[in-house]
């Protein structure tokens, strides 16, 4: 093979896979693409921490004269993940936005945003009383990838009280229920 076939070989293949790029980027201009769908157990933690739903206001001033006095970037050298993840619930407009914790696997906890009005069928689930019948709530839903374990639920299909153990941060702490 001589220099010439070589080279329009090469580009050839080069432009066929950037025709392929090109195909598969249009595909996805649907934004609903990105829902999936997640199964799990409703996680009951013993600090609700994800955004500032139902802490005071002053929780939420201090962690803003905190940004202003040292800006992001030293925000991010100092504690990276808490601070990308504030910076993803600001980029989405969740920052006071209600949420579940979801086991979904083997040790995995997932942090799923929800609508005021779905949230609300979440309040009802009392932890001591789940935990003294032997119960747990099992959870199917579709929900947007927001962040690294960090989800925005589009639907709550079921939530259904079934047999089983119903999963805590620590048993021994006093563990909360969602409000």
């Amino acid at each position: 093979m001589n220099w010439k076939s070589h080279t329009q070989l090469l580009v050839r293949r080069n432009l066929g896979f950037l025709a392929l790029i090109l195909i598969l980027f249009s595909c996805q201009s649907d934004p609903e693409s990105h829902t999936v769908q997640l199964k799990g157990d409703l996680f009951f933690p013993y600090f609700h921490s994800a955004s500032f739903y139902g802490l005071p206001e002053e929780a939420r001033t201090e962690y803003q004269n905190l940004v202003d006095s040292m800006g992001y970037d030293q925000l991010l050298e100092v504690e990276p993940e808490r601070t990308q993840w504030m910076i993803n619930l600001e980029k989405h407009n969740l920052v006071y936005s209600p949420y579940v914790h979801l086991n979904v696997g083997d040790e995995e906890t997932i942090v799923v945003f929800l609508d005021s009005a779905i949230y609300e069928g979440f309040k009802s689930y009392d932890y001591a009383t789940l935990v003294k019948d032997s119960n747990r709530i099992e959870v199917e839903l579709e929900a947007e990838l927001v962040w690294v374990n960090m989800y925005l639920a589009r639907s709550v299909p079921k939530r259904t009280i079934v047999k089983g153990e119903t999963f805590a941060w620590d048993k021994k702490m006093r563990i909360n229920n969602y409000e």
